[in-house]
C-alpha cells in the first residue's frame, strides 16, 4: 500500500478542490503526457467548475438522503419490475 501511496500521484480533482493548482497542474501534465495539444489551464478550469458545480448541487440537497432514489416521483414509490415481459 505504501508504494501505491508513493508512486501514484494525487487526483488533479482532490487537489483542486483543495486550491492547491500548482500540484493539479503536475499531475495533469503527468497522467496526461504525450497528448499533443492537450491544454492543461483549459482542463483545470474545467475542473474547478465542475467542482463548484458539485458543491452547489450538494448544497441544494442537503436535505436529500441517501434511500431518496427510492421514493420516485413526488415522494411515491415507483414499482420496478425486473421479471421479463409477457406477451
Amino acid at each position: 500500500m505504501l508504494i501505491i501511496y508513493i508512486l501514484l500521484p494525487e487526483s488533479p480533482a482532490w487537489c483542486a478542490s483543495r486550491d492547491k493548482e500548482a500540484k493539479a497542474k503536475k499531475s495533469m501534465r503527468l497522467i496526461y503526457r504525450g497528448v499533443v495539444e492537450y491544454d492543461v489551464d483549459a482542463q483545470y478550469q474545467i475542473l474547478v467548475q465542475t467542482i463548484a458545480h458539485e458543491k452547489q448541487v450538494a448544497q441544494e440537497h442537503k436535505q436529500e438522503r441517501w434511500y431518496s432514489i427510492f421514493r420516485g416521483v413526488n415522494g411515491v414509490s415507483d414499482h420496478i419490475y425486473t421479471g421479463e415481459m409477457e406477451s
